[in-house]
Formats: structure tokens, sequence, C-alpha cells
């Protein structure tokens, strides 16, 4: 089943690399089509909860729709309360396979979205999450809401399954945003920046990460509001990593890594 969406404008984002590493943007969703649900129909995807059906209409939690980020319209993932809301109000996860090992860096478009008019005033938290092939955490980005500003959330980060701290970074509603992790020896660093620039704005910086081998990525929209009082999604868009500039046979494995997920 396909639902129908609506296009979505928000700020137009980019992503680049350096020129002494190799870059591969693994999901950008251009093989899929707006209406494609999460739950068993993007390619490389998984969804843990079941979409809520009611008078034969399947309401989607996670889904691909039209996101206009500056330089027209394109596919982007969707996750949250926009269009249902889990009966029990209970946390969605959608988790993306990377499998990239020895990576330097993971680069995402993320954005926001709650129309801070509708009748909906509640609002939720988000989270992105970096883990290794065995599921273990590696890095993580939390959106609480800001109190005192219906228009903010507040950023905390984390590594190696740590509790996440806060930091003085937001995101406004509406707005998008590049997200940059870096994997270092001795820290991992935390970037963004916004209205198309690169993420040159440092975030946070937390210890090393346990391994620089990345095996997915989740994103988690968790109910902070009452069901059915909130309706904001987190887009996600342009997932691509660097790693150091490869042999001819790792640029192999990862070119047949990204065909495979691009294809339906």
């Amino acid at each position: 089943m396909r639902t129908q969406l609506r296009s979505t404008i928000i700020s137009g984002l980019v992503f680049s690399v350096g020129a002494s590493a190799y870059g591969a943007v693994l999901y950008d969703f251009s093989s899929e089509s707006s209406g494609d649900l999460f739950a068993g129909g993007v390619t490389g995807w998984t969804q843990d909860s079941i979409n809520p059906s009611a008078f034969g209409q399947t309401f989607p939690l996670a889904y691909i729709s039209t996101t206009n980020f500056g330089s027209g319209g394109t596919n982007a993932g969707h996750l949250g309360t926009q269009f249902s809301n889990t009966p029990d109000n209970s946390s969605t996860t959608v988790t993306g396979s990377l499998a990239v090992p020895n990576a330097q860096s993971i680069t995402l478009n993320l954005a926001i979205l709650d129309n801070n008019v509708d009748t909906f005033v509640g609002r939720d938290a988000f989270s992105v999450t970096v883990s290794t092939v065995g599921s273990s955490k590696l890095a993580q980005i939390d959106f609480t809401p800001t109190v005192g500003d219906e228009t903010l959330w507040d950023i905390s980060l984390g590594v190696n399954g740590a509790a996440v701290s806060g930091t003085l970074a937001t995101v406004r509603s509406l707005s998008g945003y590049i997200f940059q992790i870096d994997f270092g020896p001795g820290a991992t660093n935390f970037s963004y920046g916004a209205q198309g620039g690169l993420a040159d704005v440092a975030i946070g910086s937390r210890p090393a990460v346990s391994s620089f081998d990345l095996g997915e990525i989740a994103m988690t929209h968790t109910p902070v509001a009452p069901v059915g009082t909130s309706a904001n999604t987190l887009v996600f868009d342009n997932i691509g990593v660097v790693i150091p500039e490869p042999s001819s046979s790792l640029l192999i494995f990862l070119g047949l890594g990204v065909l495979g997920r691009r294809r339906r």
C-alpha cells in the first residue's frame, strides 16, 4: 500500500568530502517512491514496530516522502507522528544497513518538521544511532524538545553505549541541517551546519569509539507528548560515509554495496 504524502520544503544541504579520502552516499532514497513504507518497503531498512491500521487503511509511522532541501524535491525518509501514532505511544525505530569498515566519518541530512500553529501542540524526541555489525552502539545524537521554546530541540551526544550528555547546540523546526560524526583515534567529534553549508560548527567532542567498523544506522522516534497530541517528524537523507583512500578491492566492495541498496 502506498500513502499519498505532500512535498515538504526545508533548507538546502550538501554532502562533501575532502580530496584525501573516499566518500560514498549509501542512502539518498532516489530509487524509492514517495509513499513507500519502511515496514518492509524500503531497500536496506527495517522497522521494529507495526504500522497501525483501521478501516482497511494503513497509517504509516515511517515512510518515504518528497522533500525539498533547497534544490528541488527529492525523496527522503520520514519518521514520526505526522500521519500516525502507535496505540500504546511506544517508540519506533528504523534501521539501515551500512556494513562499512574503517570509517573516518558519517554524514547525513536531518530536519525536524513541526507545524507550531496547528492543533497538535505536543512535541516528541528523536535520536540517531550508529552501531557495529553486532549492534553495539558507537555514537548517538539525541534531539529533545527545548523547554520554553516550541521551535527548538536540544542536542545531546553519546558514544559506546554510555548515557548521552547535553550540549549548547539546538536545531530549529522546519530547518535543514547537515550532521557529521568524525571517528578519530583519540576522540569522536560531532559537528553540523545549516543553510546549504558544510558541517563546520562544532557541537561537542566525546571519547573515541570502540570500533571504526560501521554496521548500521538507526533513527528512533520516542513519544514524549500524550498520544494523539503531536505531529512532528524526523526527516533524514543523503547518508554517506568517508573512509581512508581505499584499495581498488575496497572500492569494488563499496560500489557493490551501494548498487545493491539502490536496486529495488
